[in-house]
């Protein structure tokens, strides 16, 4: 009787507050994202993740209520939630012991810690594959994936275009702003699908960003994202030195020249003093023929199968931020970006272009002059876009309150605003208290 009571209670599961969600595409370059799997979680709780974070997972971080009300939208909507800093690391300790989940390091980049440097490896913007985004809607159980929030990475290596950022949204389909549900496949704008874009055609990307994506796809992919901690201390280092013993005849200038890098990059990597960004490593596991999951932890050397192109013949490897050689037509490219509808930065151009800033002002001073007036132009068309947005959804939530015969306030505001930073509120106090004040004048007619 006594082994059946005790068997009984081991099937009992171990209760936690909050539903243990399973991540998707762990163990493929298509795993979600924390920030993706937040969302959903909420969404199991029929709850906002600020609800979540206020209530379950800021006051186990250490911050008050007064605090955590303000902070509690702020850090599953950054950049670095889903990279390798202290904040995914937290969030991530936080959340398994809330939902009792023990993956969800593997869904950031806390596995690469120690490995890479932080450049390049948080996307500054939220960008999207809209066809991955349907096929995952066609299985209903659509995700955002963690490849799309590395910022080296620009396109999709399943479908081979280019990741978006801007949805297109349209006024004539848009959901109400209080009833849109911050989920990952859903525009926080319009609160339609990511995978309708205003018009059908995705700008497909060329075969070096698609390999550079399924480079980045595979390391996720790999053992190095598998559940428990590393086993080995070996880095990079310990491949370049084994490398250009081995393969490179002790001359450390031919690892150079092959790789792309300077002299004093590889010798800061080598030494331990600097630890190369994803992109850099990337160009390091390219020039050898070695998965780039190896590359970080100082194995595939037997594997090797390097790039016999030299930097000085014009045909280097693969680089996500530089091509060799100056492009023939940069002048027309020049033009090309200024008539683009988000145009780029002046650093932005000279990386698409494979130069530097400097170089490009030196060669053409009136183009990047017209770039920066075009960017500053748009940026404040932009501005001005979300302003006017913002105090739209003031006048509706003012007219909300005149209809429930509530007095229209700033307080009252504060506490209804969703998906809108309260320090709007302060910004445009002066249209939002005349927004007011044709609220109160409504209600006392």
């Amino acid at each position: 009787m006594d082994a059946v009571r005790v068997e009984v209670q081991e099937e009992i599961p171990v209760r936690t507050a909050l539903a243990p969600l399973q991540p998707h595409g762990l163990g493929t370059m298509y795993v979600e994202s924390l920030s993706s799997y937040f969302q959903r979680l909420a969404d199991q709780h029929s709850v906002s993740p600020k609800l979540i974070a206020r209530e379950f997972v800021l006051p186990r971080l250490g911050f008050n209520n007064r605090v955590g009300e303000v902070q509690s939208d702020r850090y599953w909507r950054s950049s670095f939630f889903n990279g390798m800093g202290e904040v995914p690391e937290q969030w991530c300790k936080v959340l398994g012991e809330l939902t009792g989940v023990d993956s969800l390091r593997r869904l950031t980049l806390l596995p690469l810690n120690g490995l890479v440097g932080m450049h390049g490896s948080s996307s500054a913007v939220h960008r999207w594959c809209p066809r991955c985004l349907y096929e995952s809607e066609v299985e209903d159980r659509p995700y955002g994936q963690l490849l799309w929030e590395i910022g080296c990475v620009k396109a999709c290596p399943r479908h081979e275009i280019h990741l978006i950022s801007v949805h297109g949204c349209g006024t004539e389909e848009a959901v109400p702003p209080l009833r849109i549900k911050p989920l990952p496949h859903l525009c926080r704008s319009c609160g339609r699908s990511l995978s309708l874009s205003s018009s059908g055609d995705f700008q497909p990307a060329d075969e070096a960003e698609v390999s550079f994506a399924r480079a980045i796809g595979e390391l996720l992919a790999s053992p190095l994202f598998a559940e428990g901690p590393r086993t080995s201390d070996r880095t990079i280092a310990d491949f370049l030195s084994e490398v250009i013993r081995s393969h490179e005849g002790g001359y450390g200038i031919k690892a150079v020249r092959r790789i792309g890098a300077t002299k004093g990059e590889v010798s800061e990597w080598m030494h331990g003093r600097h630890l190369p960004s994803l992109p850099q490593a990337a160009m390091v596991a390219s020039a050898y023929g070695v998965p780039l999951a190896d590359v970080l932890v100082g194995r595939g050397i037997d594997r090797l199968h390097p790039n016999p192109w030299a930097r000085d013949s014009r045909r280097g490897v693969f680089s996500p931020y530089k091509r060799w050689g100056m492009a023939e037509d940069m002048e027309a490219q020049l033009q090309q970006f200024l008539r683009l509808s988000i145009p780029p930065t002046e650093a932005e151009a000279a990386g698409m272009l494979g130069t530097s800033s400097r170089e490009l002002r030196r060669l053409y001073p009136e183009q990047c002059r017209a770039i920066g007036e075009r960017r500053a132009q748009w940026a404040e068309q932009e501005a001005t876009r979300r302003r006017d947005e913002r105090l739209r959804v003031v006048e509706e939530l003012v007219n909300q309150m005149v209809c429930e015969g509530v007095i229209p306030t700033i307080g009252r505001l504060e506490e209804r605003l969703v998906g809108i930073p309260k320090a709007f509120l302060f910004k445009e106090r002066s249209a939002c208290k005349r927004t007011c004040e044709v609220g109160k004048a409504k209600l006392g007619s």
